[in-house]
């Protein structure tokens, strides 16, 4: 992890998080999928250029998920579905495609 806080770009404007309180408030999976940012993800990509699969086998599985993100410095990556049927669905066709461990969890009400 420290390999990585060396790497990390720190350019540019910080984000806001506004996007994403709003979405957790109105309950919107799409507006908080386009909320989604992780400035250690593309540090972590550079030092384990492996990693960058995963978001990319994430990007083409059906029914597409909203939104994908990697959790802090990479110790699993996450994706955004419109509904636990949708997200079920994805997961049985990652863990098909031999995509390492797969769950489907719901967060909020």
């Amino acid at each position: 992890t420290a390999e990585i806080f060396r790497r990390v770009r720190r350019d540019g404007q910080p984000k806001d998080a506004a996007t994403v309180m709003s979405a957790i408030e109105s309950g919107s999976t799409k507006e908080l999928a386009g909320g989604l940012f992780n400035r250690l993800q593309e540090a972590t990509e550079l030092f384990k250029p492996e990693l960058r699969q995963i978001p990319q086998w994430m990007s083409q599985v059906r029914p597409p998920l909203l939104g994908t993100l990697m959790t802090g410095s990479g110790s699993a990556y996450f994706g955004l579905s419109q509904s636990r049927a949708e997200a079920q669905a994805v997961a049985e066709e990652l863990t098909r495609l031999g995509q390492g461990i797969v769950r489907v969890l719901t967060c909020g009400p």
